[in-house]
């Protein structure tokens, strides 16, 4: 069985494949329904048994299957049906999941439980539905679980369930490191930048340390990019300095606004801006 586990992100469909010498990453994107429109979501899915969802998982993960993988997923993808269709191409998936898919036993799924409860059964494929109660009920899928509890109480299935998805939380965190990505309702646009800015950066920077050696913040991999980018260089002339040569004679000394100063940001901010941040300078006025 190969050590690489997979996670499934709920936002924008991403599965990441770590080993000790390689990083690959495949990306789909999927129009998701409107906040308003997920309860309707949730209730065709009791119904059709989310096979859009199946198709966009098995999609994903045509390149990797056939090599026992476990592919971890949030409630949003995890069904009856994915399990079996993945224990079919030697793959195995852990995941939660919601109570009302279908090929959930009711029985376990509508059981009332007391908090450190905990209710399990498996089929006939091998698909184990287990739920639980810590501070709020949570109900886990597993095609590699049976019921079995740690030493500190807790079921196995979400320990490693928290193990095996805990890549795909650390790129998120480092991909919100100051994000460039704002509130827009063009969907196509959170999209883009999503993709850029935060996906393929993690990526790139991951790539960087493996093959540099070097340990380097993503904060300061993004500074060093968009130098690169802009081709950042010092200027090489001082400019013209703030001055003014004194002529020969006698008159009154006083502070005036440098003419170059004056002109320039009149040009870029208007007069009135231009009056108060020219820089003053002294004068002497002959007699």
């Amino acid at each position: 069985m190969a050590d690489d586990n997979i996670e499934l992100n709920d936002s924008f469909e991403r599965l990441l494949l770590q080993s000790d010498d390689e990083h690959d990453s495949d990306l789909m994107e999927t129009i998701q329904q409107d906040e308003s429109d997920e309860s309707d979501s949730a209730d065709s899915e009791s119904t059709d048994g989310g096979s859009d969802d199946e198709r966009v998982v098995l999609k994903l993960m045509e390149n990797l299957l056939g090599h026992g993988r476990i592919l971890y997923t949030d409630n949003w993808y995890t069904s009856m049906n994915l399990a079996k269709s993945l224990l079919e191409n030697k793959t195995n998936l852990v995941g939660t999941a919601r109570k009302n898919r279908i090929g959930f036993p009711k029985h376990v799924t509508s059981l009332k439980l007391k908090k450190g409860d905990y209710v399990a059964e498996q089929n006939g494929d091998g698909i184990m539905i287990l739920k639980w109660k810590d501070k709020r009920e949570v109900i886990m899928l597993s095609s590699i679980h049976d019921g079995s509890i740690t030493e500190r109480g807790k079921p196995a299935v979400i320990v490693d369930y928290n193990k095996g998805k805990s890549f795909n939380d650390l790129s998120d965190q480092l991909g919100s490191y100051c994000p460039y990505v704002r509130e827009t309702m063009k969907w196509y646009l959170r999209i883009f930048f999503h993709i850029i800015t935060q996906v393929s950066i993690v990526n790139a920077v991951h790539l960087y340390k493996l093959h540099s050696g070097k340990n380097i913040k993503i904060v300061q991999f993004k500074r060093d990019i968009v130098s690169s980018i802009l081709q950042l260089e010092k200027p090489t002339s001082s400019g013209r300095k703030h001055q003014l040569e004194k002529e020969p004679g006698e008159g009154t000394i006083r502070k005036r606004r440098c003419t170059e100063c004056y002109n320039k940001l009149s040009k870029e901010f208007g007069a009135t801006i231009a009056r108060n941040r020219a820089r003053m300078v002294l004068d002497e006025n002959l007699s």
